[in-house]
């Protein structure tokens, strides 16, 4: 089967899905919607054959899109897929719906429909016409699903819902010394990696830590990532005169985050929208205790036994403090629940099967359809 896989722009979570996708014998090819190094891409993927790109601004209005789909429709084309895999459905799954809506599966990015939507009308009148062309939906969690429907105004029609789960490189695994390099072997250490763009709120997040100190000094910050409030982050740190309590990773691989996960006590994470964060699921992986946005789509993760919410800085510097505060037998419980749950329900490679007869089933279904229009 041939498989176009067509996003915004080549993140690590398109190298996981290229990765597993090819080890299940899929033909597969890729376009990313922005300018990328395709030079590094094909030294990482040299099985898979890749598109050329309209090279789009990241914010590229719904004019913009419209003007290339020509090009895409060219390698669209040449490439002759028999199903795509498109998002975020703001500009990708646009994009599909107007070329080929019955081959293609429209993966959400959950911030496509939680997020930009709600900030750009353009965005939102992009979803109109996604959720309006036949296309079904790979959602990563219910909350998703359910946000996609109410956009819609009825039933989006399905196609799967799992999360992206875990593949092996995404596990926290052993200890790499970071407590040492960092001088924080005696540290409580809370750990934060979605980085500094305003959607994550690390200034928010700042403020909760800043006032958690107060009651517990030897609470450490670790902030991993980057974004564009990292110099305002900076500055905050700086004016509550918490740099020795504050470490600033920058961006780390998935090797270096994997050690970070086993050396931390806490994970906080305070993001205005989220699906099924693999970030999320790396936590509960390493048995971490959560305290995050109180969300539909975390709660479907931590429910009322894995850990903590918060809405601002005031009810996360709370919870920081109450679970910081546990008792190891209750810290415990929650390790083991939290491992579980992703055992369960959040490896890649249990989950797979699931999507590969939804990509199946959705060119059957196109090939069946094209077949019976000809007759």
């Amino acid at each position: 089967m041939r498989l176009l896989y067509l996003t915004r722009h080549y993140t690590g979570h398109d190298a996981r899905w290229l990765r597993v996708l090819g080890a299940n014998g899929l033909k597969l090819a890729f376009l990313a919607l922005n300018k990328m190094d395709t030079v590094g891409f094909q030294r990482i993927h040299s099985g898979v054959e890749l598109l050329a790109s309209p090279e789009l601004r990241p914010d590229a209005d719904t004019e913009l899109l419209i003007a290339a789909l020509p090009l895409l429709k060219v390698e669209w084309e040449r490439f002759s897929p028999d199903v795509v895999l498109a998002g975020p459905l703001t500009d990708a799954g646009f994009l599909a719906a107007h070329i080929d809506p019955a081959i293609t599966l429209m993966m959400s990015w959950a911030f496509d429909v939680m997020y930009e939507a709600r900030r750009n009308p353009q965005a939102a009148s992009r979803l109109d016409y996604v959720f309006n062309c036949g296309a079904s939906l790979f959602a990563d969690c219910d909350a998703v699903v359910d946000k996609c429907d109410l956009i819609a105004g009825h039933a989006v029609p399905r196609g799967c819902t799992l999360p992206w789960g875990l593949a092996d490189e995404d596990r926290p695994v052993a200890v790499q010394g970071w407590r040492t390099r960092l001088g924080d072997d005696k540290a409580l250490v809370v750990l934060a990696v979605r980085g500094f763009d305003p959607v994550h709120r690390p200034l928010m997040l700042i403020d909760a830590f800043i006032k958690a100190h107060k009651q517990m000094p030897s609470m450490r910050l670790w902030l991993a990532g980057d974004g564009e409030l990292q110099k305002e982050a900076v500055a905050a740190i700086a004016v509550a005169g918490m740099q020795a309590s504050v470490r600033l990773l920058g961006r780390l691989d998935q090797a270096e985050l994997a050690g970070c996960y086993a050396e931390a006590d806490l994970y906080l994470a305070g993001s205005i929208c989220d699906g099924s964060s693999i970030s999320l699921l790396q936590a509960m992986h390493a048995g971490l205790p959560c305290i995050v946005s109180d969300l539909p789509s975390n709660r479907e993760w931590i429910g009322n036994e894995g850990g903590a919410y918060g809405n601002d800085a005031d009810s996360f510097s709370a919870k920081l403090v109450q679970i910081a505060q546990i008792s190891p037998s209750s810290r415990e419980c929650i390790a083991k629940r939290n491992r579980l749950q992703v055992s369960l329900r959040a490896d890649i490679h249990t989950n797979l099967p699931r999507l590969m007869h939804t990509l199946r089933d959705t060119a059957f279904r196109a090939k069946r359809t094209a077949h019976t229009t000809h007759c």
